[in-house]
């Protein structure tokens, strides 16, 4: 694959986890961050992340022309956004659904304790 192809993928995917980045983050930019036990990359990891979608779609779909590699960059890209956002969703009802557990025993206990 020539070089353009590969620039164009990381360009188009990186524009894409961009604007993925506004959309979900109602048009704010979360600029990168020093936490407590770790850095956030804010806006950063969504253009990553966009980027190396678009790269891995045109690997898996080996496309040579400049229109299709826009296609299937951004189609990739989006994917790529939609599935972490997925995992992230996945992870915060699991964490719910403990704290929703946790309070049920806390009633039960609180319960047997006022007898």
């Amino acid at each position: 694959m020539e070089m353009y192809q590969w620039l164009t993928a990381v360009l188009v995917g990186g524009i894409t986890g961009f604007v993925s980045h506004l959309i979900n983050n109602q048009g704010k930019l979360l600029l990168p961050r020093r936490l407590k036990t770790f850095f956030h990359l804010g806006f950063l990891t969504d253009i990553f992340t966009g980027s190396l979608a678009a790269l891995l779609g045109l690997v898996l779909f080996d496309v040579t022309l400049i229109k299709e590699i826009i296609k299937v960059s951004i189609v990739t890209a989006i994917s790529g956004q939609t599935f972490l956002l997925h995992q992230a969703l996945g992870g915060e009802q699991a964490k719910n659904t403990q704290i929703g557990k946790a309070d049920e025993k806390i009633q039960e206990i609180d319960k047997l304790l006022r007898r």
